[in-house]
């Protein structure tokens, strides 16, 4: 596969070791902007987490900020948490998490305390945050999507989708953000799949999934083929056999 892109990705070393140039991934990022009006396109309604992100403080006096996102990439949802300590400082330390074990060991490591859910409050969980869709943050992590966001993404051709919503103190201001075609090395995703197999991954979705009625139409069956490369010829490679005097 050959990528055609302005920016640097962490995979995109996986060129180094042969490419199929008859696969391209133009790699241009899209964005779209929302409000908490419309957080999202209505198409692609389906990556909101669901999940508002929030501010703590440990015992210890150390603050932490707790954002949730979506990245979609070749048609499966991967949600994610990303935990930034001490946000206020110039190089604030960020971790991401693709996973509820290791989410929830990094929280009890830094004594992190939830609240805790009542009948009377059933939007609140004990383990993650404020969530509108999911119970719990292993609830949050399961969702991976299914075989009809792989069709929605091969019909738009877009291997790679993120949603996130951009911290404001006041949440009203607060700016949704749906970027597509972006860098996922800004999101720590070499932690679910390293640079060679996030490549073959795209690779095969550019080159099989994605490909539409132009690729349909400039496919030529093998009779023809065989025409246009001049194997039409009854005897093929072989000599003629000679007239007999």
């Amino acid at each position: 596969m050959k990528i055609i892109a302005k920016n640097h990705d962490y995979y995109d070393c996986g060129m180094a070791a042969g490419q199929d140039k008859t696969i391209i991934y133009r790699r241009f990022e899209e964005v779209y902007r929302g409000n908490h009006k419309e957080p999202i396109h209505p198409d692609f309604d389906f990556m909101r987490t669901g999940v508002r992100n929030r501010n703590t403080t440990t015992p210890k006096n150390v603050e932490f900020d707790i954002e949730s996102f979506t990245i979609a990439f070749c048609g499966k949802l991967y949600p994610g948490i990303r935990v930034v300590k001490n946000p206020a400082e110039l190089k604030p330390e960020s971790k991401f998490f693709y996973d509820n074990e290791s989410y929830m060991e990094c929280m009890k490591e830094h004594g992190i305390a939830f609240k805790k859910p009542s009948k009377w409050h059933m939007r609140y969980i004990s383990d993650f945050a404020d969530l509108a869709r999911e119970k719990t943050s292993e609830d949050f992590f399961k969702r991976t999507g299914d075989d009809t966001h792989l069709l929605f993404f091969a019909e738009k051709k877009i291997p790679v989708a993120v949603w996130y919503r951009e911290p404001d103190e006041d949440w009203r201001n607060s700016q949704y953000v749906m970027r597509t075609n972006c860098e996922l090395k800004l999101f720590n995703f070499q932690k679910v799949f390293d640079p060679w197999t996030a490549y073959q991954e795209i690779s095969m979705f550019v080159g099989g999934c994605m490909v539409g009625d132009e690729a349909a139409m400039a496919r030529v069956d093998d009779e023809h083929m065989m025409k246009k490369k001049g194997f039409d010829h009854p005897y093929s490679f072989r000599k003629e056999p000679t007239k007999k005097r």
